[in-house]
C-alpha cells in the first residue's frame, strides 16, 4: 500500500519549491518514522518489539501534543503556521496520507491497549504465583509465573521469582536459565544474581555460585551487602564441604582402617535384631574411634546421625546407649559446623534434645546438656536450636541442670549466656526468666559465695560465677525482665558480695572479666529505682570507689557509669559516702585523664556527670571538688568534641561559680572565652549551661564580667538566648 503512493507522490516532491517542500520533507519523515514504527512491531525479535512499542507510544503522545497545540492556537516543532495563513488544497495524496496516519495510529493505540492489558495480566498471575509461593505450593507458582511470561516476557521478577520457585521443586538448572534470562533483560538485577547463585550451589557449582554472589554484592546497595556476603561465605563452607565428602568416600573406597572401623559401627547400630550388649559395644566402640576430620566426614555422608538416633535402645531410653551415642553425636559435632547443621536437620531432632534435657537419668541429662552447650557457641546453630526446641523444655532442662547436676552445671550456665545474646530467646522467655532461672543462678552464685567466703573461688567456680552474671546482663536489656530484676534484693546483695571478694585481685585478667560483667549488670539494674538498690547503695559506693583506679578502662568506664546512676537516684542518701574519702579525688582523676587518651572519654564522660550532680546538690561539694582539682579540670575539659561532657563540665562550672572563692580562682583561667565559644556556637542543653555558667562567672566577679565585655559577651548572649 505505502510503495504505490509514494510512486505517485514524488514528482510533486521533485519539483515543489519553498514551504511546500518543508512540508512534504516532514511529511517523509513522518512516514519513515511509522514505516520502522511498523516494521518493529512485526518483528520476531522480542528487543526490537519492546523499542517499537516504546517509540510509537512516543510518537502517539507527541501528535496529541500537537493537536493540543493546535487547538490552542500554538505553534510546535513539527506543527509551524505562517502569519500568511496560506491554503493548501489537499490532494488526493495527501488524504491518503491522513488516512495512513490514522490507521497506524488506531494500530498503535490499540497495540498500547494490548500491552496495557497483558501487563495487567501479567501482574495479577505474579500476584497469584507469590501467594502460591508462601503457602508452599510451589508447583502452582511456577504455572503462574509461567503464565505471566506469556503475557510480559521482558519482565525480570517473573523470571527471578520461577527462579526461585525452580529452587524449591529441585529444578535448579531451570533455576540457573531463568536468572540468565532476567540478567540479559537487566544485567544488574541484584535478585537474579544472588537466585542464580542459590540454584549454583544447589548443582554443586561453587566457584560459579561465588562469582555470581561476588557480582551481585558489586551492585547492591550497602544495606545488602551483608546478606550476600553471607551467601558467599555458606557458599565456600558448601564447597570445603563437598571436598571434604570426597576426601572421606576416597578413603572408603581405599578401605583404610578408620574408615572401615566406623562403618562397621554403623552398620551395627543400624540392626534393630541385635541384643542391647552389641549395639552398647558399637556405640562405645563409634564414641571413641572419632577423632579426624575423615571420620566426622564420613560419619555425616553416611547418614549416621540418623542411623544412631534411630536405633531401637536410644529410642527406649536405655541411659548407657543413650550415653554412648550423645557422646558420639558431641565427638563429631565439636569443631564441624557441617555437622551441626546435618544434624539439626534431622526431623523431629528438637523434640528429642528436650526429652534428654528432662530426663531422670543425671547422666543422661548431663551428656544432652553439654551436646546443646557446643551447638549454642555457633550463631546459627543456636539460633535454629531455638527455632525447633520447646522454650520450656529447653529453659526447665538446664534450670534443672543448675539446680541439681553439678557435673553439667558450667555447661547449662554458659548455654543460657550464649542463648541469652538472641533476643528472639529474651523476649520469648521473660516470665520463666525472672520466675525460674533468676532465682537458680542467684542461689547458684550464693551457694558459691558460701562455699569459699571472702577467698578468691578458683578457676572452674570463677567460669560458673562469670558464666551466672553474663546470664544476668544479657537478659536485664529486655525491660520486663531487668524492671523484675532490679526489685529483687539477692541479686544486688550477690553482685556486691562479688565485688567484695574479687576487689583484692581487681587486676588479675579473670577477675576483671567478672568485674567487667557484675558492673555491667548492676548499670542496667540502676536504671530502674528501687528500694533493693537502696538497701545496698551505701556499701556498695565504698566498694566501688576501689576499681576507679583498675588498669581496665572498661571497668573504670562501668564504675564511673554505676556510680553516676546511683547518685542521680539517691543524692540526698549517698552524698556523705561520696564526700567522705577519696571519690571525688578518683572522679577528678578521671576526668583529667580524658585530656591525656581519647580511650578514657566514656569513663570520663560518667566521672564528669558525677562531679556535676555532686556541686549541683551540695554546696559542701564544691569545696572538695576544688582541693581535688576537679574545677581546672573542667575548665580544660571544655576544649573536648564530645557534647554531653562539655554540657556536664559547664553546669559543673556553674554550680562551683556561686561560691565567691571559687569564682575569684577561676577569673585567673581562660573559662569565660572558652564558655563563650559554646555559647555562641553550641545548640540546646549545652548552649544552656555555658550560658547560665557565664552569668553566674560575671555577676560573682567584676574581672568575669569585664572580660566577657571585652569578647561582646553580652552581646551574643544576648542574641543566641532569645
Amino acid at each position: 500500500y505505502l510503495l504505490p503512493w509514494m510512486l505517485r507522490y514524488q514528482p510533486s516532491l521533485i519539483m515543489s519549491t519553498g514551504r511546500k517542500d518543508e512540508d512534504l520533507e516532514d511529511v517523509t519523515k513522518v512516514v519513515e518514522n511509522l514505516d520502522s514504527i511498523m516494521k518493529g512491531l512485526s518483528s520476531t525479535d522480542e528487543n526490537e518489539r519492546r523499542d517499537a512499542m516504546a517509540r510509537s507510544e512516543e510518537f502517539l503522545a507527541e501528535r496529541e501534543k500537537q493537536k493540543k497545540a493546535k487547538g490552542a492556537g500554538l505553534e510546535s516543532d513539527d506543527c509551524r503556521v505562517k502569519t500568511d495563513r496560506t491554503v493548501v488544497n489537499k490532494t488526493d495524496e495527501t488524504a491518503e496520507l491522513d488516512a495512513y496516519r490514522k490507521a497506524v495510529e488506531a494500530d498503535a493505540a490499540e497495540r498500547a491497549a494490548r500491552r496495557r492489558a497483558r501487563e495487567q495480566n501479567a501482574t495479577k498471575l505474579k500476584d497469584e504465583g507469590n501467594a502460591a509461593f508462601k503457602a508452599g505450593n510451589y508447583e502452582l507458582a511456577v504455572a503462574k509465573y509461567t503464565e505471566g511470561l506469556e503475557e510480559m516476557p521482558w519482565n525480570t521478577a517473573l523470571y527471578t521469582n520461577r527462579a526461585q520457585a525452580y529452587c524449591k521443586v529441585g529444578s535448579n538448572q531451570r533455576a540457573v536459565e531463568d536468572c540468565d534470562k532476567a540478567l540479559e533483560i537487566d544485567d544488574r538485577c541484584i535478585k537474579a544474581l544472588v537466585h542464580r547463585g542459590n540454584a549454583l550451589v544447589a548443582l554443586e557449582k561453587f566457584d560459579e555460585a561465588i562469582k555470581s554472589y561476588e557480582r551481585a554484592v558489586r551492585v547492591a546497595p550497602l544495606k545488602q551487602e551483608k546478606t550476600i556476603t553471607g551467601y558467599i561465605e555458606k557458599a565456600e563452607e558448601a564447597r570445603d564441604a563437598a571436598l571434604k565428602e570426597k576426601k572421606a568416600l576416597d578413603s572408603q573406597t581405599r578401605g583404610e582402617f578408620e574408615s572401615t572401623t566406623l562403618l562397621e559401627m554403623l552398620q551395627v547400630l543400624s540392626r534393630r535384631d541385635l541384643p542391647k550388649q552389641h549395639v552398647l559395644e558399637a556405640a562405645r566402640t563409634l564414641a571413641l574411634s572419632i577423632g579426624s576430620e575423615i571420620q566426622r566426614t564420613l560419619f555425616r555422608a553416611q547418614q549416621g546421625f540418623r542411623i544412631v538416633l534411630a536405633n531401637k535402645f536410644f529410642e527406649d531410653g536405655d541411659p548407657d546407649v543413650v550415653q554412648s551415642v550423645l557422646d558420639t553425636i558431641y565427638a563429631v559435632c565439636t569443631g564441624d559446623k557441617q555437622n551441626e547443621n546435618a544434624l539439626l536437620g534431622i526431623r523431629n531432632v528438637g523434640d528429642i534434645f528436650g526429652d534428654l534435657l528432662v530426663s531422670t537419668c543425671p547422666v543422661v541429662t548431663s551428656s544432652a546438656a553439654a551436646l546443646i552447650h557446643i551447638l549454642s557457641m555457633n550463631v546459627h546453630s543456636r539460633t535454629r536450636l531455638i527455632a525447633i526446641m520447646s522454650k520450656s523444655r529447653l529453659m526447665h532442662g538446664l534450670v534443672a541442670v543448675i539446680d541439681y547436676c553439678s557435673a553439667g552445671t558450667t555447661n547449662a550456665v554458659e548455654t543460657f549466656a550464649n542463648f541469652a545474646l538472641e533476643k528472639g530467646f529474651r523476649g520469648l522467655m521473660s516470665t520463666p526468666v525472672n520466675d525460674s532461672l533468676v532465682p537458680a543462678l542467684d542461689k547458684l552464685i550464693n551457694r558459691l559465695l558460701i562455699s569459699y567466703g571472702t577467698t578468691l573461688p578458683g578457676d572452674q567456680s570463677s567460669t560458673i560465677v562469670h558464666g551466672c552474671f553474663t546470664v544476668l546482663a544479657n537478659v536485664s536489656v529486655e525491660n520486663a525482665i531487668r524492671r523484675s530484676m532490679a526489685t529483687r534484693k539477692s541479686t544486688w546483695e550477690n553482685s556486691h558480695r562479688v565485688l567484695e571478694v574479687y576487689r583484692s585481685s581487681a587486676n588479675n585478667l579473670k577477675t576483671l572479666l567478672v568485674l567487667r560483667t557484675v558492673l555491667g549488670l548492676l548499670m542496667n539494674l540502676a536504671l530502674e529505682k528501687t528500694d533493693a538498690m537502696e538497701s545496698v547503695a551505701r556499701p556498695l559506693v565504698a566498694t566501688i570507689v576501689h576499681f576507679i583506679s583498675s588498669r581496665s578502662d572498661e571497668v573504670i568506664e562501668r564504675s564511673c557509669g554505676l556510680l553516676s546512676r546511683l547518685l542521680s537516684s539517691f543524692s540526698d542518701h549517698l552524698m556523705p559516702e561520696f564526700l567522705r574519702g577519696s571519690v571525688v579525688h578518683h572522679l577528678a582523676s578521671v576526668s583529667k585523664s580524658m585530656l591525656l587518651s581519647t580511650e578514657r572519654e566514656p569513663a570520663a564522660s560518667h566521672a564528669v556527670r558525677c562531679l556535676a550532680l555532686l556541686v549541683q546538690r551540695n554546696k559542701d561539694a564544691r569545696e572538695v571538688v576544688m582541693k581535688a582539682g576537679g574545677v581546672h579540670a573542667m575548665v580544660d575539659l571544655l576544649e573536648v568534641k564530645d557534647d554531653s561532657i562539655v554540657g556536664n563540665a559547664a553546669l559543673c562550672i556553674g554550680s562551683c561559680a556561686e561560691d565567691k572563692t571559687i569564682c575569684a580562682i577561676l577569673s585567673e583561667t581562660s573559662v569565660v572565652p572558652k564558655l563563650l565559644h559554646h555559647a555562641k556556637e553550641a545548640f540546646g542543653v549545652v548552649q544552656q549551661n555555658c550560658a547560665v555558667a557565664l552569668a553566674k562567672l560575671a555577676s560573682g566577679d567584676d574581672r568575669h564580667l569585664e572580660k566577657l565585655r571585652g569578647l561582646h559577651g553580652i552581646e551574643i548572649l544576648h542574641s543566641r538566648m532569645k
